[in-house]
């Protein structure tokens, strides 16, 4: 009986190390006093400088959950102070400020200016840095063809 519990647990174990392995991307829920609490000149002024020079100070953020889902973390972050970004698994961001994907605080007014965001650096996972250079490669196959039967 002992054997066939100790098979099974070792069975669960490579299913769920086989479903963390499968998941490339999640994000990040974290809280931290709401700028909404700050007067409208503190809140432009905060905003200009996380625009200006991509940064914003880590004081008083709180971890709160991790999601496989962007729709999951939109929901869960839904309060005010609260936010979620998207982060990669067992691989880490460059030590430059820089963008991966979806960062927003959902319930803020100025929402649509974090989703729309452009720094001037963006970081993406290598595979999909080598399927784009795949596709570039074949579509200049394909017009370097196009020329050469015109």
């Amino acid at each position: 009986m002992m054997k066939k519990t100790e098979t099974r647990k070792a069975q669960e174990r490579a299913i769920h190390k086989a479903q963390v392995e499968a998941v490339a991307d999640v994000y990040l829920v974290v809280q931290r006093r709401p700028l909404s609490e700050k007067p409208f000149l503190w809140r432009q002024l905060a905003r200009l400088v996380y625009w200006a020079i991509g940064w914003s100070s880590d004081y008083g953020v709180e971890y709160q959950s991790v999601c496989t889902t962007e729709s999951e973390a939109r929901y869960l972050s839904s309060a005010d102070g609260w936010s979620y970004t998207k982060v990669p698994v067992n691989g880490c961001l460059p030590a430059e400020t820089c963008q991966y994907g979806t960062h927003d605080f959902p319930l803020s007014e100025a929402s649509h200016w974090y989703r729309q965001r452009k720094l001037p650096h963006i970081s993406f996972p290598q595979h999909e840095v080598i399927r784009l250079e795949a596709k570039l490669l074949s579509s200049s196959l394909e017009l370097a063809e196009r020329y050469r039967q015109a």
